[in-house]
C-alpha cells in the first residue's frame, strides 16, 4: 500500500537525513541546479558511507543468478524424472493427486 511506504519515510526516513547543524556559508547549492561537483561524501558521515550496496553487488551478477537459477530448475527437472523412473521400475507408483 503506498500510504503505508508515505507514512513510513515521512516518520523514519527523511528524519535519518536531516541535522541539526546549520549549513556552511561555502556549501553549494542545488536548488535551481544541479552542483558541478559535489566531493562526494565528507565530515561526520564518512565512517557510515559505503561504496557499494547490496543492490549494486546482486544487480552486476544478474548473469550469473539467472544460470544457477536455470542450473537450479534443470536439476530439478531431471529429479524429478529420475524419481518417477525410479518408482516406476520398481513397482512403487505413486497415486497422483488432482
Amino acid at each position: 500500500n503506498p500510504k503505508i511506504l508515505d507514512v513510513q519515510q515521512l516518520r523514519q526516513g527523511f528524519a535519518g537525513q536531516k541535522t541539526d547543524w546549520p549549513k556552511p556559508f561555502t556549501a553549494p547549492s542545488n536548488l535551481h541546479e544541479p552542483v558541478e561537483h559535489d566531493g562526494g561524501v565528507y565530515g561526520d558521515f564518512t565512517r557510515s558511507a559505503s561504496s557499494r550496496s547490496a543492490y549494486q553487488q546482486v544487480a552486476g551478477r544478474t548473469s550469473w543468478l539467472v544460470a544457477f537459477a536455470t542450473g537450479v530448475l534443470i536439476s530439478s527437472v531431471a529429479a524429478r524424472a529420475v524419481l518417477s523412473t525410479w518408482r516406476r521400475d520398481n513397482g512403487r507408483e505413486t497415486p497422483r493427486l488432482r
